[in-house]
């Protein structure tokens, strides 16, 4: 099947473009400005509300010359996002005079750079305009967690000027980015990626600029998806039909969405669903017992045509016994006058009888007309149910995939908001990282450390790639106790879990933990997932306001688990990068709804569960999850292949249990709205420090995406630098968003 649902309201399912992605062979090329904007995820035309906060004057009048210039740049980074575009090469473009304004110049050059619209990532910075023009050295940032976000963010902090150290209570980075490698035949490592795996459009993400600055390796996703239930395909007819319910259901669902009766009040998206099933089940049952007495009434109808036609057949027997009467005392008749008579009675009753035929025949017409459409209507009835079992069970698969997709339950999911960041999707097909998504992460830790970029050596015994800038501090093990925001400082409490598992004593001489250490810092970034904000394992002092709470509490933070088979040979359909299969029951819909086989090189098969049996994933020992996984794949592929087919490893992942992690991304529970990714971004500070926040969480538009993490690590390194870096346009206006 090709899972492109039609609805307006359907979310971008991991994997599956939909009908209003664009092909990426119709996008400009990034050597246009429109490619260029687009990339920059701007209008070539207009300036954003950022834009128009920072320069209110161009805002006003000349947005023109603004525009002419920001485009001019874009143009210039996106041409060759391997290399820093500086103030210097900015002012070559000044070519035209009316664009002859160096101080305009300056400040959209340093409004991009520090919001890293252009100059993110892995690149060779050629210049040093931060460090000249921007008083920051010295200050140093801590980054608490070390996920993309985290890691984007102590990069580009970097970049500006900033001392930053990076803590990570895991002994890894990537946060929900995990690959995990495995040996094969080869000496080479099979790949397979636990967490994140699709790279979710590329116009516009900045996963694309990533992939052009370190060459990674994408491999286009095919839209296709064949169905199996019970080791069989299902056929195309079926598909086809139970799709097209599911985009009704999803077109009445938005109805209701938009009805005056939802006006004041949220409810849960699960809960319209079933009642617009319920509905339809209904009007159902009502057109099956509505066909059911039309054929009754058409009965009723040909009924007394018959009683009718008998009587009229009765009549035409006695008219014409009544004329062979009449034809007989004609004949016996001796006068003239009495002949005259009976010939009169006998061409009048001949009238009769026409008439009686005529209407016989014309009942024996309307018989035979209803007959046919009694026949029609029974030969053409409608369902007697809405859907049958099987068909149910085809439906709620679907319905698991719309549960992949945010991570939760349906009937957890808000029906006004759960969709609410539909709009900036990025168009195209999606991609899969083949090397492993985790290649992204260490190719950014890399450049972290000071390592140069591939192909880029290091000049003048420079450490890093970033100029004369340190390298960012990485100190993994470590977890973060308390965040205490002083006046001038924020002290941070780590404790060191080695000692913590060492099970050492607890307490030094002056009644300290010996496990933890307490510094200072002149801002924190947190970047900790969403799961552990709720489990409050953080103590912030002084206590995070109200809203931020709040925000925390209403939206909610789902799972989704994955088991990774590596098996000897490959015994399913290459030509296809996924295939489904159909629960038994709608309450174990999102169990191993769906394998994904998107390593060509190896036998690798990846199975997700989705929904209630993400959870259920994880109470279970792995030998039973692993033993289910090939009972499925039996059925579908043959006792013999599967069973004579070696498996040489198996994972199953198991995210809600991490405790640093508590689960797998974000989504709009009932009752949230996309203003909580916005609450959530708002940092906590005072005049001299303050507490900054970062992760999916944090972003409104890009929710649940390696893309918006990323994305939310530069926002902050930029609201940093606009705090302690000197002011090139106007700060001291609160940047509204364009949602």
């Amino acid at each position: 099947m090709v899972l492109n649902y039609q609805n307006i309201g359907t979310r971008t399912i991991p994997g599956f473009p939909t009908n209003r992605s664009l092909n990426q062979e119709s996008l400009p090329a990034d050597t246009s400005v429109e490619g260029a904007c687009i990339e920059a995820r701007l209008s070539p035309t207009v300036m954003s509300p950022q834009e128009k906060a920072a320069f209110p004057e161009y805002a006003a009048r000349n947005a023109n010359i603004y525009l002419a210039l920001r485009n001019r740049i874009l143009m210039l980074w996106f041409i060759n996002p391997q290399r820093e575009v500086t103030v210097e090469d900015a002012a070559k473009i000044m070519e035209r005079e009316e664009l002859m304004n160096s101080e305009l110049l300056a400040g959209i050059w340093f409004f991009l750079s520090r919001r890293g619209i252009i100059n993110h990532g892995v690149f060779e910075v050629k210049g040093s305009d931060h460090a000249k023009h921007t008083n920051v050295k010295g200050k140093k940032i801590l980054v608490v967690g070390g996920g993309i976000s985290g890691i984007a963010c102590a990069n580009h902090l970097k970049y500006l000027g900033f001392e930053v150290k990076v803590v990570e209570a895991m002994e890894r980075f990537g946060g929900r980015v995990l690959s995990l490698r495995m040996k094969n035949g080869r000496g080479e490592a099979a790949t397979a990626d636990l967490g994140a795996m699709i790279v979710t459009g590329l116009p516009g993400n900045p996963i694309n600029t990533l992939s052009k600055q370190f060459k990674i390796d994408l491999k286009k996703i095919k839209n296709e998806c064949p169905l199996y239930v019970d080791g069989k395909e299902i056929t195309k007819a079926i598909d086809t039909k139970i799709e097209t319910v599911f985009n009704k259901i999803l077109e009445a669902v938005a109805k209701v969405k938009k009805s005056d009766k939802l006006k004041d009040r949220d409810v849960s998206l699960g809960a319209v669903v079933e009642k617009v099933l319920e509905n339809q089940r209904r009007a159902c049952t009502e057109a099956y017992i509505n066909h059911q007495k039309r054929i009754e009434k058409k009965h009723e109808h040909l009924y007394s045509l018959e009683t009718e036609g008998s009587k009229l057949i009765m009549q035409i027997a006695e008219t014409n016994q009544e004329i062979i009467e009449l034809e007989q005392k004609d004949r016996e008749a001796t006068d003239n006058n009495t002949k005259c008579i009976y010939i009169y009675h006998i061409n009048k009753t001949k009238v009769e009888l026409e008439n009686f035929i005529k209407k016989f025949r014309e009942i024996e017409k309307k018989k035979a007309t209803i007959t046919d459409e009694i026949k029609q209507l029974e030969k053409n009835p409608p369902p007697a149910e809405f859907l049958n079992f099987f068909e149910y069970r085809l439906l709620y698969w679907h319905i698991a995939n719309l549960e992949y997709a945010n991570s939760a339950e349906i009937n957890d999911l808000s029906l006004k908001n759960w969709d609410q960041d539909d709009a900036f999707e990025f168009p195209g097909p999606h991609f899969a990282v083949k090397d492993g998504y985790d290649t992204v992460i260490h190719s950014l830790v890399d450049h972290a450390k000071g390592v140069p970029p591939p192909g880029m050596p290091k000049k003048n015994g420079e450490n890093s790639g970033h100029g004369q800038t340190k390298a960012v501090e990485f100190q993994w093990g470590h977890s973060v106790r308390k965040i205490e925001m002083k006046t001038n400082k924020t002290a941070v409490t780590l404790r060191d879990l080695s000692k913590e598992k060492q099970g050492q004593e607890n307490t030094n001489q002056e009644g300290e933990d010996d496990a933890d250490t307490t510094e200072e810092f002149d801002a924190v970034v947190c970047t900790v997932p969403l799961g552990v904000l709720k489990a409050e394992k953080i103590d912030f002092i002084p206590p995070l306001p109200e809203f931020k709470k709040a925000s925390i509490e209403r939206l909610g933070f789902g799972n989704l688990n994955k088991i990774v088979m590596h098996f000897e040979d490959r015994f399913w359909d290459d030509r296809v990068d996924m295939f489904g299969t159909i629960g038994p029951t709608p309450n174990s819909r999102g169990e191993f709804y769906m394998f994904w086989s998107l390593n060509k090189k190896d036998p690798v098969l990846v199975g997700m569960f989705a929904g209630s049996s993400a959870d259920i994933a994880e109470t279970v020992c792995k030998d039973v999850v692993i033993r289910r996984a090939m009972m499925l794949l039996k059925e579908i592929f043959g006792q013999g292949k599967v069973t004579f087919t070696k498996l040489k490893r198996s994972e199953v992942t198991g995210w809600k249990r991490n405790p640093f992690i508590r689960g797998a991304y974000s989504y709009i529970k009932v009752g949230a709205s996309g203003r909580d990714y916005d609450m959530l971004s708002l940092p906590v500070e005072n005049e001299n420090t303050g507490i900054f926040f970062a992760g999916e969480h944090t972003m409104r538009k890009y929710p649940a995406t390696v893309h918006g993490a990323y994305l939310s690590g530069l926002r902050e390194a930029g609201r940093i630098a606009d705090k302690f870096g000197k002011a090139f346009y106007r700060t001291n206006t609160s940047e509204k968003d364009d949602t």
